[in-house]
């Protein structure tokens, strides 16, 4: 959940195989629905903007076309997907598939988009069509029509630059030590500064970086080093 931010396309993806009944029983049929109501509702929960009233948009994807190649079980898929997660408020947000394809070949609008996982992306008209639609809605939420100084991106590089570093790599910092490095770097910058350029670089995902009372003197440069990889080594 610490990954779920406001500025952002989030995919839910889900096998196929789930809700075949020759495959799941109805009690693991509603496990899975159960499974993806809960995402919904968690990107719901961290992604929603109470000024503009919306949630970041998120398209569902089904895998293993190779194991579920008929398109009237897509379209099957497609109807109890809306039939069982119409009521949750995060579904309106959910993107459908305009060139879909349903039982007997033809045109349906599905709720989610089909990937075959044993087909090269390049030439997956889907995978397309998902990039395409991503693409639609990074234009159509402003994301990539925000302004950001020189200045923030060149400290952004050399943070990168630290966390990554083949020597004595940073995972994390104190938020002073940020304000040192920068004007190490000939970059001043004071503290409101820094908590906006802190602020704006957690939400894009860039970092981690949490305004509150305890943890704003924690600067995360590598969430997925200092979070992701220990969490792995003890699962």
């Amino acid at each position: 959940h610490l990954f779920l931010k406001p500025i952002g396309v989030y995919l839910l993806v889900f096998d196929m195989q789930w809700f075949k009944p020759e495959i799941s029983s109805e009690e693991e049929i509603d496990a899975y629905i159960q499974t993806l109501d809960y995402w919904l509702n968690s990107i719901l929960v961290h992604t929603n903007d109470p000024v503009k009233k919306r949630m970041a948009p998120v398209l569902m994807v089904g895998t293993h076309l190779d194991k579920v190649p008929d398109p009237a079980d897509h379209q099957k898929i497609s109807t109890l997907l809306h039939e069982r997660l119409e009521n949750n408020p995060a579904f309106k947000y959910v993107e459908k598939d305009s060139e879909g394809v349903g039982a007997y070949g033809k045109r349906e609008i599905l709720n989610f988009f089909i990937v075959d996982n044993k087909t090269s992306s390049a030439s997956s008209g889907s995978v397309k069509r998902i990039m395409t639609q991503i693409e639609g809605m990074v234009h159509e939420r402003g994301y990539s029509k925000n302004s950001i100084s020189v200045k923030w991106l060149r400290f952004l590089d050399i943070l990168k630059a630290i966390s990554h570093s083949s020597e004595e790599p940073v995972s994390y910092m104190s938020f002073d030590r940020a304000i040192e490095l920068a004007a190490t770097n000939k970059l001043q910058f004071d503290k409101t500064e820094m908590r906006s350029f802190l602020s704006y670089m957690s939400k894009m995902g860039l970092l981690l970086w949490v305004d509150e009372r305890n943890l704003r003197d924690f600067i995360v440069l590598d969430p997925i080093e200092f979070l992701v990889f220990p969490a792995s080594l003890v699962i």
